[in-house]
Parts: C-alpha cells; structure tokens; sequence
C-alpha cells in the first residue's frame, strides 16, 4: 500500500482542481487565523504543509510586494495606484478597505497600510473623528493620506445633544452633556 502514496494528493483528484483547493486553503486559513498574516514563518509553514511548492509547482512569495499581493484582503494592484478608502459613514473596519467596502477608522488603513504595503490612503466624504492619536513613524514613510472632497478629519468627540431656549435670554441656546 506505501508504494502507492507518493503524495498527499487524492488518487483520481485532477492536479488543477487539488492545487486549486490548497490555495483556497492557504488564503481561508489567513482569514480564520489571522495572527498568521504578517509571521513569514508561520505563512511558510502553512505553505509547505499544504504542498504548494512540491505539487503545485507554485513559488512561495520572496518579498513584500509579493507577500502582499498574496496576502491583500483587497483587489491588490501592480501599480502604486492601489488605495485603502475609508468612509467614517458607511464604513466598517472589518471590511476589505476597498471602494466597495470601505474601512470605518484611519486607524485602521493604517494597520493595512503596515500589514500590507499600501501606500495610499483615501479618505471618502464625511468627518472623520480621530479619538485617539494616530502615529506615524518612519515605517510609514512613502504614505498618501488624501481627502476627497468634503473629508474632514476631526479630533472633537462627536455630540448627540438636545438644545433648547435659555429661559428669558432671546438666541442663547443650552444643552445637557453626559459623561
């Protein structure tokens, strides 16, 4: 029976469809384990134990560029033109970072921009409310942070209030603030 397993590959399974679902494999396994994404050791690991390189023919990523374009949770483009969009409305940090779906925080195309090489950052329409400071250090050297129109960033804390008269002052107005 040992002579007949030359691989881990299923007798009958077409090499086309077997190295498709390993890829499919190697790219679910960075959405369910996350913390594996930006660990080159862990991601290598993965890949040799799926057999990529030994039956898929495929070359495990030598660089970063290709490490994020193997790994980009975004349509990832050949040219710098490749942008994270952040709209503070509609958006959802859990998203993808794509115009389709855009992230919710700076904060977090930050992290993209870190994980994966991104140099560009597009702010959509709306006030975008920074609660606490974003860092840039020299890692993020090369970095495009750019406002389309209306996109404003604020470091005020948003206020959901109730203004009413005060009393006998004609045009003051005045509002209770919670903690």
């Amino acid at each position: 029976l040992m002579e007949k397993i030359s691989s881990s590959r299923p007798l009958g399974v077409e090499p086309e469809l077997d190295c498709g679902w390993r890829s499919v494999t190697f790219d679910h396994a960075q959405t369910v384990q996350p913390w594996i994404k930006n660990d080159t050791a862990k991601l290598r690991a993965l890949w040799d134990a799926l057999e990529l390189s030994a039956l898929c023919n495929e070359t495990f990523p030598s660089d970063k560029r290709e490490m994020a374009r193997m790994t980009a949770p975004i349509p990832y483009a050949e040219d710098d033109k490749a942008a994270l969009f952040v709209d503070p409305v509609n958006g959802d940090d859990d998203g993808k970072g794509s115009r389709d779906s855009p992230l919710k925080t700076l904060a977090k195309a930050v992290d993209m921009h870190r994980a994966f090489g991104i140099q560009r950052i597009v702010l959509l329409a709306g006030t975008h409310h920074v609660l606490t400071p974003v860092v840039l250090t020299s890692q993020d050297s090369g970095l495009s942070i750019e406002g389309e129109d209306n996109a404003v960033i604020s470091g005020g804390v948003p206020l959901t209030v109730q203004w009413a008269p005060r009393g006998d002052k004609d045009g003051i107005f005045v509002a209770q603030l919670s903690d």
